[in-house]
């Protein structure tokens, strides 16, 4: 029995297909995302407006795109180091992952949308950024070595990466804080913040605004928090700045362990209040 020619070209057409691996559905569907990525980043450099744009995954390092127009952009996991942003409109835009390490973001407007979480800013320069309005919560924050003069951070609840359920495949629990070390918060507002088990080792926070703020279990070791307003602030658990361990349940100043014959409320801002407590024996250095 003859088969018929259609079902001959048919079969043919299948078997190069499947032979030269003709793209799938998901493959076209990438292919044709990954075109309009490059179209969004062609129009980003030329104009420097890209809003409500894909651009996830895009290299934009040094590049100058200051006073760029992001609204509402796409960056995910984004290679900007060395960007120059300065005056740039990031309202809305969702960064997770992005690589901003020593970027300029000097006067950069993110809004309440923005989404940082898992972005490296270390030795970004962030003078005077207002990071207050955006989403609350930041996880695997990490700004070492960033110059954050000024910024304004309150109320910001700063975390470390997060947990994965190995049941749920769900990210749950913070399991250790943010990176902050070495960096300068001269000037800075934190009024707030959360910074629990915090790496602040070095940090300058010379006047700084820290009321209410949550140092607890936080490393402090050679911090500077000369003049800075501590009133309000928890310490519970935390390594002050010389690396003696902070007494538990402690909020307002700073306590040591160590302490019986101490009035309770006794306020420890300095160094020099510190020396004059009998504290807990410090904690070594790694």
């Amino acid at each position: 029995m003859r088969i018929p020619f259609f079902f001959r070209y048919f079969f043919l057409v299948l078997t190069f297909g499947l032979i030269t691996g003709c793209p799938n559905k998901v493959e076209r569907e990438q292919q044709i995302r990954d075109r309009a990525i490059t179209r969004n980043l062609n129009l980003l450099l030329a104009t420097r407006q890209c809003r409500s744009c894909d651009l996830t995954g895009v290299s934009l390092e040094k590049k100058n795109l200051e006073e760029a127009q992001l609204e509402e952009a796409r960056l995910d996991k984004a290679k900007m180091r060395g960007v120059r942003l300065v005056g740039a409109k990031l309202r809305g835009a969702i960064m997770f992952g992005a690589d901003l390490r020593e970027a300029d973001l000097r006067k950069v407007q993110f809004g309440k949308d923005t989404r940082i979480n898992d972005v490296r800013f270390q030795r970004a320069n962030m003078e005077g950024v207002e990071l207050s309005s955006i989403a609350r919560r930041v996880s695997h924050a990490n700004f070492e070595s960033a110059n954050l003069r000024f910024a304004n951070l309150d109320n910001l609840q700063l975390e470390g990466p997060y947990s994965r359920s190995k049941r749920t495949h769900y990210y749950s629990v913070p399991t250790g804080g943010a990176i902050i070390r070495n960096a300068d918060l001269t000037g800075a507002s934190l009024r707030g913040v959360g910074l629990g088990k915090a790496d602040a080792r070095n940090t300058n926070f010379t006047n700084a605004n820290l009321r209410s703020a949550n140092f607890e279990q936080a490393d402090l070791r050679g911090a500077d928090l000369n003049s800075a307003d501590l009133r309000g602030a928890r310490f519970n658990g935390a390594i002050w700045t010389d690396g003696r361990k902070c007494k538990l349940s402690v909020r307002g100043s700073v306590f040591f362990a160590d302490r019986i014959d101490q009035p309770d409320m006794i306020a420890c801002p300095t160094e020099e209040l510190c020396r004059q407590a009998r504290c807990g024996s410090r904690v070594s250095s790694d």
